[in-house]
């Protein structure tokens, strides 16, 4: 694939390198044939302790400890600074979440990484700028109505910062002039509406920006997740399309920019076939996709995949699939392993740790109770996670930390500086509080950059990567300059 190949030369430039520091102490023995133990050698032990000192920060206190040993020996033994317990006024932190609705097992597992991202800034970091921090979850209903009035509670009756958002597009498009109203940074916990950043630019009125200059996204977009998909499916799948997706700003984005990008390449979209929200029966809409299609494009969450897909097998279709890893994420593929076998799709995240096996993704893992092949516990289940989602949720709140500690921010009559701080923060470095991988966030849409994975599924149902995509194979022009909108 040119696309793929002329990424992977550009990638070159890119290239982020974790270097993994390791300790090599003691050397000893005696020589052989020596009726001698050797004499006493004199070594130092150097103990740093990195402490922050009244009106010094960051003050370093060395103390050297000589000892007699037996053999030459030399340690070098640096100590992580333990911080002072969080004291003061509590930073609060709002997370709008899916707990109940379709969207449900995205809400628990997003709601694990928020708990523990907390747990870790209070527990290991000393807090937010040396303040604890205090989290509330409320739950959406994965309804736009129910969502909108769960953000006026969190920031009017728990006294939330900052808020998280819902995975439904629909909820973030509700919630974003409250956001605005009450003077709020909103930070996007999934969805992925190309609206929500832009739109589709003032060539299409029918998708405009419902975004503003207080939303923030470093979750993937339709907007760069259809650029990297489109063109494989093209290549490897087929030429004549139809999209079934769910009819809300999601699915719509999915349909209207899948559609161009096929049609870019010279293949065809040859029904488009929304379905309402909430549907459970899908052979009226399975029975919409003409003999011409040689395969479609679903775009549904969760539960409705897998009754989708199943209705679709027993429909007797006999055609191919393509999608995106919104599609099964959160889905144990291996229970359907016989209708998605041998698909593409786009991860955001590896599914199986052995594809991204990095100190950052382990820890993070850990952090949240997720096992090597991407299952999660969950009310005494092992159930699979939404791995490629529920990221975005742990890195606002480092993100939220970073921009508190960088501004001086001292309470919500600050909170233009947090929006600012993000405008000008260019890229978030690959880290444990980025675990995800490396990020450019986009000064002019607010929206975060990153990596991604072309995958397939093997017969047994596993996800395997066959490509790592650079972020610059899933740049798409900017649509809309939020730093021109007022606050």
């Amino acid at each position: 694939m040119a696309s793929a190949e002329a990424g992977r030369r550009s990638f070159l430039k890119y290239a982020v390198t974790a270097v993994v520091c390791g300790v090599v102490a003691g050397v000893g023995g005696f020589f052989a044939g020596s009726a001698a133990v050797p004499p006493p050698v004199t070594s130092t032990v150097t103990e740093t302790v990195t402490k922050t000192a009244p009106g010094v920060p960051g003050a370093t206190v060395t103390t050297t400890i000589t000892t007699t040993e037996t053999a030459t020996k030399t340690v070098t033994k640096v100590i992580k600074p333990t911080p002072e317990a969080p004291k003061g006024e509590p930073i609060r932190i709002g997370c709008q979440e899916d707990l109940t609705g379709f969207c449900s097992a995205f809400g628990w597992s997003k709601a694990l990484a928020f708990e523990a991202a907390i747990k870790k800034i209070n527990e290991e970091l000393g807090g937010i700028d040396g303040r604890p921090v205090e989290g509330y979850i409320e739950d959406t209903q994965t309804k736009s109505d129910v969502g909108a009035e769960k953000f006026r509670k969190l920031v009017l009756e728990h006294r939330c910062d900052f808020i998280t958002s819902s995975t439904s597009s629909g909820v973030n498009i509700a919630s974003m002039p409250l956001a605005k109203e009450l003077k709020t940074p909103y930070f996007n916990g999934a969805s992925m509406s190309h609206q929500l950043c832009g739109g589709h630019g003032p060539d299409h009125p029918s998708f405009p920006n419902k975004g503003n200059r207080w939303f923030v996204s470093l979750q993937s977009l339709v907007s760069d997740q259809v650029p990297c998909i489109a063109p494989v499916l093209y290549e490897h799948v087929a030429h004549k399309w139809a999209t079934v997706y769910w009819d809300y700003a999601w699915g719509q984005s999915h349909d209207v920019m899948f559609s161009e990008a096929i049609e870019a390449l010279g293949g065809k979209i040859v029904a488009h076939i929304p379905v309402p929200l909430g549907t459970k029966d899908f052979l009226p809409y399975i029975a919409k996709i003409p003999k011409e299609a040689e395969a479609v494009y679903p775009v549904f969450l969760l539960s409705a995949s897998v009754g989708f897909l199943t209705q679709l097998k027993e429909s007797g279709y006999e055609g191919e699939l393509g999608f995106v890893i919104c599609l099964v994420d959160g889905v144990d593929c291996e229970a359907i392993a016989d209708i998605v076998k041998g698909c593409w799709t786009l991860e955001y995240w590896p599914r199986m740790l052995k594809y991204d096996d990095t100190p950052y993704n382990r820890a993070y893992r850990k952090a949240v109770g997720k096992d090597e092949y991407g299952y999660q516990t969950y009310s005494g289940k092992r159930i699979m996670a939404t791995g490629s989602h529920s990221w975005a949720v742990w890195q606002n709140v480092f993100l939220m930390k970073e921009a508190v500690e960088a501004t001086g921010w001292k309470s919500r009559k600050d909170n233009q500086k947090i929006i600012e701080y993000v405008e000008k923060v260019g890229a978030l470095p690959w880290s444990y509080e980025y675990p995800q991988g490396p990020m450019v966030v986009r000064a002019e849409d607010h929206h975060g950059v990153g990596r991604k994975w072309l995958s397939r599924v093997d017969e047994k149902g596993r996800i395997h990567v066959v490509e790592e995509l650079p972020i610059e194979e899933s740049w798409s022009k900017p649509t809309i300059d939020f730093r021109k909108m007022s606050f």
